[in-house]
């Protein structure tokens, strides 16, 4: 039976069943992959965050998305315009969230007032996750986008 050939985003001219750690886009996509990593630990962050600290984090997470919209000038040309449209739609979301201060109900996301939800972790040192299944949403979607135009998705 052949297994199913996946295609790199980030090179759609590279077929591979896993990333090649000797392409020459591979370090391209770490690097991507950085940069989005950092993105979701402020996700992870601004939902347990006073409201001082939320506005702190929330200039950190643009400063990486506009990072990333630089970086895809040089690093993945042909997804440049995604990437930098996602980017943007990242930053609206942040901009929206900024401009809220909700009253701090115990249990509940500092952000949206929303039920917290505390999950296991599967990365070593942090044998838990607290989590907000509403506010992020739409920052999280964006960021599958991100996934798979630079291809860290394969990572």
């Amino acid at each position: 039976m052949n297994e199913p050939t996946v295609i790199c985003f980030a090179n759609p001219d590279v077929h591979t069943h896993m990333l090649d750690l000797n392409h020459p886009h591979s370090a391209l996509i770490f690097e991507a992959s950085a940069y989005l990593d950092r993105i979701k630990e402020g996700c992870l962050a601004y939902v347990v965050q006073s409201y001082p600290d939320r506005q702190t984090t929330f200039v950190s997470m643009r400063k990486e998305c506009e990072g990333l919209s630089e970086f895809a000038i040089t690093a993945f040309p042909n997804q440049r315009e995604a990437i930098q449209k996602c980017s943007e739609l990242i930053i609206a979301e942040l901009d929206l969230l900024a401009g809220t201060d909700q009253a701090d109900k115990p249990g509940c996301c500092r952000q949206c007032n929303q039920p917290l939800m505390t999950i296991p972790s599967a990365a070593k040192g942090l044998p838990e996750l607290t989590i907000c299944n509403n506010c992020p949403k739409k920052i999280y979607q964006h960021l599958s986008e991100l996934e798979q135009l630079t291809g860290v998705i394969w990572i």
